[in-house]
């Protein structure tokens, strides 16, 4: 598969990248002082179920430590989601994130698209999307899973979590796997008002998988 992920500095002579989207002011000084502070611990296998981290993870999130799922960056998980719920056929949003694309077509699944309007700034109405999918299941194409980018790679725009829970109760009832990828949320001046980790928190959503990563904020 060809490498089409941001942030290949080395086969790309580039003085400036904003393909990956990192925080701009670097490594945190406690991060950085974590790593030293590991380095001794370098000579053993790290835990395959990362059970510290998830019991931080679950603490921090108010969740249940059998919710959290870690894994070598989002790109991983995207692609483990896909494998383990083998779906026959997806609906993603465009523009959006590329591998969730890449996921679904190395898993043989079917692809439909939502496409976002230039003369609307690639802004997403999640009225539109639900309109969207009720025609698609109209039609006989009921997707089995969903990828939203929230907020949106490359476009920016973020959508409300009120605006989103009508989705995300839709594909709870009709049996569509919805993935909210927040990678990007606190980034956001008040990243509550768009995550939906109070609607996992909950439990009502059964097919609700989040995205998240150390990757952008903590660079």
């Amino acid at each position: 598969m060809e490498y089409q992920h941001g942030g290949d500095i080395y086969t790309n002579q580039v003085e400036l990248d904003y393909s990956a989207n990192l925080n701009p002011l670097g490594l945190p000084e406690g991060v950085k002082n974590a790593y030293i502070g590991a380095a001794d611990c370098c000579s053993v296998y790290p835990d395959s179920r990362c059970q510290a981290l998830r019991t931080k993870l679950a603490a921090y999130h108010r969740i249940g430590r059998e919710a959290v799922l870690c894994g070598n960056g989002a790109a991983e998980l995207i692609f483990l989601i896909v494998q383990a719920k083998r779906p026959k056929w997806a609906l993603l949003i465009a523009p959006s994130f590329l591998e969730y694309e890449q996921a679904l077509k190395a898993a043989g699944c079917g692809l439909s698209w939502f496409d976002l309007k230039e003369e609307e700034d690639f802004a997403l109405s999640v009225p539109e999307l639900l309109a969207h999918l009720k025609g698609a299941e109209a039609a006989g194409q009921r997707p089995d899973i969903l990828f939203l980018c929230n907020p949106n790679n490359p476009t920016g725009f973020a959508v409300e979590r009120e605006e989103l829970i009508p989705l995300l109760e839709y594909c709870e009832e009709r049996g569509i796997v919805c993935v909210v990828d927040e990678c990007f949320i606190e980034f956001l001046d008040e990243p509550e008002r768009f995550s939906v980790m109070k609607e996992l928190r909950s439990g009502r959503f059964r097919r609700l998988f989040i995205l998240k990563a150390f990757t952008k904020l903590y660079a």
